[in-house]
């Protein structure tokens, strides 16, 4: 759940709390696990209150990527892997943003 979040955070920079719950209700087996406590939990840890949802607590450090290219392009492969094993999960969730625009 903890790598949802954050592939969630990158790619759109803000996190709909009531949503992620949602999604997760909607996972099957892994709703056994990953309760609204369990996201609550990880959220208080990752993210503070936005506008219109949660956002990252700690910023981006644009100059990583520079300094460190080669660690940075493996770390991007690393999340590009966890994205594509964790699909299911991120598109659950788009299922409820797109659910929720409907309305």
């Amino acid at each position: 759940a903890r790598d949802v979040i954050l592939i969630l955070m990158v790619k759109y920079g803000i996190i709909r709390r009531e949503l992620l719950i949602k999604a997760y209700e909607k996972s099957g087996d892994a709703s056994i696990v990953v309760t609204a406590q369990v996201i609550n939990s990880l959220l208080g840890l990752l993210a503070r209150k936005a506008l219109n949802g949660m956002e990252m607590k700690v910023e981006d450090d644009l100059t990583f990527e520079t300094e460190f290219t080669e660690v940075a392009r493996l770390h991007e492969l690393y999340w590009e892997d966890k994205e594509l094993a964790l699909g299911v999960f991120v598109r659950l969730y788009e299922a409820e943003m797109e659910a929720a625009l409907l309305w």
